[in-house]
């Protein structure tokens, strides 16, 4: 019975200290999850990173990020904005890293953002709509065309505003 007790207070110590203790969290916010398929492809993104969990919470729109290290939970971020979402860390180590653009244009594309379900169309659609300029937006699965006499920088930051990441197709 010795024996038993120490093993489960060995690896009751074990677990709490590879979890609880992690290196590094990350919390984004104002992601856009809007269903469980949102949340899914988040987890889905973040599952191939060695050494980094994933936390989603679909009611404060949130997607923590545990790993060991820094470097570990950057992957996690990167992963998270490949599959097509944005969110604010509040971290100067770990974040959503932004392409940048500039001037205007009067057809652009925007591509790789996260689109799974009429949530994420209406979205899109209606953030990049409000910046001055835009005419019309047509929302496709993973791209949305932008035509209008725009500010580029400002369409992407609607988008990410919007809790999406995304680029201009070149």
């Amino acid at each position: 019975m010795k024996i038993f007790r120490a093993f489960l207070t060995l690896l009751i110590a074990s677990l709490l200290s590879s979890t609880a203790f992690a290196a590094s969290k990350v919390t984004l916010s104002d992601v856009h999850l809007c269903c469980a398929t949102c949340k899914k492809a988040v987890e889905t993104a973040v599952g191939g990173i060695k050494d980094a969990d994933v936390k989603v919470d679909l009611v404060k729109k949130t997607v923590t990020v545990t790993s060991n290290d820094d470097a570990a939970a950057q992957k996690a971020v990167d992963a998270i904005a490949s599959a097509g979402f944005y969110g604010n860390s509040g971290n100067d180590k770990v974040a959503i890293k932004t392409p940048g653009a500039e001037g205007t244009s009067s057809n652009a594309d925007l591509v790789g953002f996260h689109n799974c379900c009429v949530g994420c169309e209406y979205s899109i659609k209606s953030a990049v709509n409000e910046v001055d300029g835009v005419d019309s937006t047509v929302v496709k699965k993973r791209s949305c065309n932008v035509k209008g006499s725009f500010d580029v920088a400002a369409v992407l930051k609607a988008a990410n505003d919007a809790g999406f990441s995304a680029s201009v197709k070149k």
